[in-house]
Formats: C-alpha cells, sequence, structure tokens
C-alpha cells in the first residue's frame, strides 16, 4: 500500500526577526515624532492665544498703561525740551556749525539711533535743518525705531537729503512676536509701546515690519493712522528707503565671531535690544559711514555692549 505524504505548505515569506524590529521602530518613532510635533503645535498655537488675549492685554491695561505710560511721555517730552533754544539739542548743533564753517563740505555727520534714539534724533534734526546743516549729515542708521509713523512724518519726511541717506535695520513680525518685555510682556518692546504706551493703542510704530505691509490691517483704524501710513510709506517709495531697509529674520545673529584658538563664536536670538550687539548690523553702518567696502578692522566682538 503506498502512502504519500503530503508536501508541508510553503511557509509565507516574512522579514528576517532583525529587519521586522527595525521597520516597527522605524513606524513607531514617525507615529511618536507626528503625535509629538502636532502635540506642541497645538500647545504654541493655545500658548500664543492666551499670550495675545489674555496675558499680554492684562499687562498692558495693569502695567503699561498706569505706570509704564507716563514715563514714556516724560521721555519724549524731554527729547522735545531737549530742543528748544538754549538747551542741549540747540547748543550742540551751534557747537557743530561752527565746525561746519571751519571745514567746509569736509565736514560730515553721521547719526544713529537705536529705539527711542530715533526719537531724540528726530527732534535733533529740526535743530539742524534750523541752522543749514542737513546737507551735512551724510547717512542716519535706525534700529528698530521706536517712534511713530507720524512722528516720522513730521521729522524725517520733510527732508530730501535726510531720507535719501536713511537707513532701517527692523525685526521681522514673527521675531517682534517671539521676543519679549522683562518676560512679563509676551512681544517686543515696539510691540509694547504701540499697544500701550502711546496715547491710542495699535499705534503705527516705524519699526514695526507692518508698518510697510499694506495688507495689514491691525492697527486703530482711525483715518489719522490712515493718512500717517499712506504719507510714510509715499517718502519710503520717494526716497528709494525700501532698498536701505533690511528686514532681520535669521534664527541667530553673530555677537563674537570665533579666532580659530581660544575664542568661541558667540550667537543670539533676534530681539529689540540686540541690533547694537550685532556685528554685522554695526560693521554694516560703519562701512557706509567710512565709505569703504571692507574695514581695515571688522567688528569682531560686541559682547555685552
Amino acid at each position: 500500500m503506498n502512502v504519500t505524504t503530503p508536501m508541508p505548505a510553503s511557509p509565507t515569506p516574512t522579514l528576517p526577526q532583525r529587519e521586522r524590529g527595525q521597520t516597527y521602530r522605524y513606524a513607531n518613532f514617525k507615529l511618536r515624532d507626528k503625535f509629538e510635533s502636532g502635540t506642541a503645535e497645538k500647545a504654541g498655537g493655545i500658548r500664543d492665544w492666551i499670550n495675545d488675549k489674555i496675558t499680554d492685554p492684562i499687562v498692558e491695561k495693569t502695567i503699561g498703561r498706569p505706570f509704564a505710560r507716563p514715563l514714556w511721555s516724560e521721555m519724549k517730552e524731554n527729547a522735545e525740551l531737549a530742543a528748544e533754544c538754549g538747551r542741549g539739542g540747540d547748543l550742540l548743533t551751534d557747537a557743530l556749525r561752527a565746525l561746519a564753517s571751519s571745514w567746509g563740505n569736509e565736514f560730515e555727520i553721521h547719526l544713529i539711533g537705536h529705539s527711542a534714539g530715533s526719537i531724540m534724533l528726530g527732534r535733533l534734526l529740526s535743530n539742524l535743518a534750523q541752522k543749514g546743516l542737513t546737507g551735512h549729515v551724510k547717512t542716519v542708521h535706525l534700529y528698530a525705531p521706536a517712534c511713530t509713523a507720524a512722528f516720522a512724518n513730521r521729522y524725517y519726511a520733510p527732508h530730501k537729503e535726510i531720507m535719501n541717506n536713511l537707513h532701517l535695520d527692523i525685526l521681522a513680525d514673527q521675531k517682534e512676536q517671539d521676543d519679549n518685555v522683562a518676560t512679563l510682556y509676551q512681544k517686543s518692546l515696539l510691540y509694547f509701546i504701540s499697544n500701550a504706551l502711546e496715547a491710542d493703542a495699535r499705534i503705527p510704530i516705524l519699526g514695526l515690519a507692518n508698518v510697510y505691509d499694506p495688507e495689514f490691517n491691525g492697527w486703530d483704524g482711525t483715518s489719522s493712522t490712515a493718512e500717517a501710513l499712506i504719507n510714510w510709506r509715499t517718502a519710503v517709495e520717494n526716497s528709494g528707503l525700501e532698498n536701505r531697509k533690511k528686514t532681520h529674520d535669521e534664527e541667530k545673529f553673530i555677537t563674537r565671531r570665533a579666532n580659530g584658538a581660544d575664542i568661541q563664536q558667540k550667537t543670539e536670538s533676534p530681539s529689540h535690544g540686540g541690533f547694537d550687539n550685532n556685528i554685522e548690523v554695526i560693521g554694516e553702518t560703519l562701512k557706509r559711514i567710512v565709505g569703504v567696502e571692507k574695514l581695515g578692522m571688522p567688528v569682531d566682538d560686541l559682547v555685552g555692549f
């Protein structure tokens, strides 16, 4: 009797054990990474909403308007008083006029203002104009200017020589929103000024990138604000300032260059107060002042300034 023994069925092809483990771990990692990224993004959105709608408005109303705004107003008043006859700005420009009379066309004035410095310089420009010295102003550099667009229309825009020699360095809007004021206010100082320190909330501040974005509609909505923005953007266009405006969107900026030996490179995240520590910004400013493409002694360390 013949008995036929059935052949065993061929096993279903499978991945080797090690490869199966690697595939499982990869799939698990991708799934976990996607979940964690989505969770972090959602948490960040919630945090931003809380800052925008709850915590920042509380800081604006409880600290900004009652306590910080009077100090800001006093600072602006001091800048105005300094430009009056017989006071600091007037005396300074008298001295500059005397130097200009001695040096003639070789005499140059270069102005740099950071943040509220734009307000001091705006008042000084009036003194310079009264004494016929604006032609000697060869460069004006403003870093994150904290004056309003209306102020700039009054004190910068009327002077063609000034506008043609004006350079702006500002932060991209997202970097402004990533900044903070004393860790309490979760946006930049310029946002704080715009939302809490000026006469009305949401006033256009010259150093905010949204001032140069005609699509942005988050200002206070008054006719005077609309007029100020139109006038400043017209002045920007007529002077070609857009070509001399740099909007900083980099993740980090260099405050100290490495020397290849014992000094390591140091970087910082962009912030309202960081422009005078940025060796690229200061280096470009000095090259324009000196009138060269390369500095004989490059700027290599601005840590702590």
